[in-house]
């Protein structure tokens, strides 16, 4: 699943299955940001709030890569990250 907010949910599924892997596509933070942003999400939900302004959008970039940072410490050798291109 490729939605831009599943990484919030690695502990939940480390716990859910502790024998599964998590597999996350690393993709050029700028490439990562300007996509975000210029895709049409949907308002009506709270979960792309961060996506309509460009400042926004880099925070929780930020955001993601520091949770990412955490759930290697926490889960070693459990998220395998892997580049997008």
């Amino acid at each position: 699943d490729k939605l831009p907010h599943n990484f919030l949910y690695a502990g939940f599924i480390a716990r859910a299955l502790p024998r599964a892997k998590i597999v996350c596509l690393r993709r050029d933070p700028l490439d990562t940001c300007l996509g975000n942003f210029r895709h049409l999400f949907d308002r009506e939900t709270p979960f792309y709030d961060y996506s309509f302004d460009l400042l926004d959008t880099g925070r929780y970039y930020i955001q993601f890569d520091r949770l990412m940072a955490h759930w290697r410490k926490v889960l070693p050798g459990r998220i395998l990250e892997l580049p997008y291109e």
